[in-house]
């Protein structure tokens, strides 16, 4: 990501973060114990639009395998789930266009570039 600020959502490093950290307590807590508990992380970050934007980015680049699966901690290319997470955004994008703050429509854009990059990255033979 390119780490450009976006206001008060913060950069898109800040938001990926977020939600980086909340799936790594997760997958910590299902390795100390064997099974997952139900509580839920101590603090969630505030829902928000930023938010669901990073957790569909965040599932691109586990799905492309830039990240380990936060629940089985493997690292796998998933590139029709990564496709996916892409296309989900593409239709927010398309159906929110006009409804966003110049900051929220500029992350969306960014993340899409990026992510749209690691997708031609993940299907170029090498």
């Amino acid at each position: 990501m390119s780490g450009r600020v976006y206001g008060v959502l913060g950069t898109e490093y800040e938001v990926l973060g977020s939600l980086r950290m909340i799936l790594f307590d997760r997958r910590r807590r299902v390795s100390e114990t064997g099974q997952q508990k139900t509580a839920l992380p101590p603090k969630l970050p505030p829902p928000s639009f930023s938010l669901l934007v990073a957790t569909f980015a965040s599932q691109a680049m586990v799905a492309f395998g830039k990240a380990p699966d936060p629940i089985e901690g493997k690292t796998e290319v998933r590139l029709e789930l990564g496709r996916h997470a892409i296309d989900m955004l593409d239709i927010l994008q398309q159906k929110t266009k006009g409804n966003l703050t110049a900051e929220e429509a500029a992350m969306l854009e960014g993340i899409l570039h990026q992510l749209r990059l690691e997708f031609v990255e993940a299907t170029t033979p090498k």
